[in-house]
């Protein structure tokens, strides 16, 4: 996917002049980024009016940078930036701006306050469809798990649900929001915030949300489970739990009980015979011998139940 950018133009002869003979770079670390920037070429952007618009722009469309180096209209390098990236470079030179410039990069800089952005927008809504429903909640909803510690806790250590939602369902709700308004690349978020956000995105399992809005398996409705067996596996679930916890737990729980039948007949009739869905029903904790075929049979009905969807390929079973 085409990264989009607005350019700015630097002759090489211009370019030359800008760096020292050391080539110096200021590290820079903001967000979920760490990126070198050529020193001087970042005062640039406040010491020239045109650059510092183009700066001006792509921060409010929330979009990077391309620094294009030519020569004779040919080019030789570019570079992309995100807009904070270069913002914090400037922070770093300060010292170096007069107070004209000064006052331009703080005006700036005031636009890269997220709280600042939260605060005009708590009302507001997103909206999102989650298994063919559409879900909403506000913008103060949505960002104080990360913002405010004690949300933040309480969010981690509810056992199942938050405002509503499962939790993976909150942090895919965050996650997507973060994405789709790209607001890395124009507001510049605290080390604890980002931590709060890293933990949650590696800690709930939000892939397989709105991965599959439908079921393909058309052999479902031929699908029974007897009735003693599917207890004898709920009951072992945690209560409190999410329906992923609660898959997790069916697919270790259907590991301890069954067993893969290795005696396989010459003519193939017990292959067809553990093919057979409409005979998943006869499966209990005492005739325990299947085929992978009948263990993801098993596994189809019990993600139906939960109410997840799924794509069901069974072109590798055997």
């Amino acid at each position: 996917m085409e990264v989009l950018t607005n350019s700015i133009n630097i002759n090489y002869d211009t370019y030359q002049k800008l760096i020292d003979k050391n080539h110096q770079q200021l590290f820079v670390k903001v967000n979920l980024e760490s990126v070198f920037l050529p020193e001087k070429l970042i005062l640039e952007f406040i010491n020239n009016k045109e650059n510092l618009k183009v700066l001006e722009d792509s921060l409010a469309e929330r979009i990077n940078v391309s620094i294009v180096l030519t020569q004779n209209d040919a080019i030789l390098l570019k570079k992309v930036y995100s807009p904070v990236s270069i913002i914090m470079g400037i922070k770093s030179k300060e010292k170096e701006l007069n107070n004209v410039d000064l006052r331009d990069f703080k005006v700036l800089l005031n636009r890269t306050d997220f709280n600042r952005y939260l605060i005009k927008n708590a009302s507001k809504e997103y909206t999102l469809t989650i298994n063919n429903k559409a879900r909403s909640v506000t913008y103060a909803e949505l960002f104080s798990i990360i913002i405010d510690e004690k949300d933040y806790q309480r969010f981690i250590n509810n056992e199942t649900k938050y405002c509503g939602f499962f939790k993976e369902e909150f942090v895919y709700f965050l996650n997507n929001f973060i994405t789709e308004k790209r607001l890395f690349l124009s507001f510049i978020f605290d080390e604890k915030t980002l931590n709060r956000y890293l933990y949650l995105i590696d800690t709930y399992d939000t892939y397989a949300i709105n991965k599959y809005d439908y079921t393909d398996f058309k052999y479902l409705d031929q699908i029974e489970i007897n009735t003693d067996f599917e207890t004898e596996i709920l009951s072992n679930i945690p209560t409190n739990t999410s329906n992923l916890e609660k898959l997790i737990t069916i697919y270790l729980e259907l590991h301890r009980f069954l067993k893969y039948d290795f005696e396989l007949d010459i003519n193939g009739k017990k292959v067809k015979t553990h093919k057979d869905y409409t005979r998943i029903i006869e499966i209990t904790k005492e005739n325990n011998r299947v085929f992978t075929y009948e263990f993801s049979a098993l596994m189809a009905k019990f993600l139906n139940k939960l109410g997840f969807d799924f794509e069901y390929n069974d072109k590798y079973i055997i």
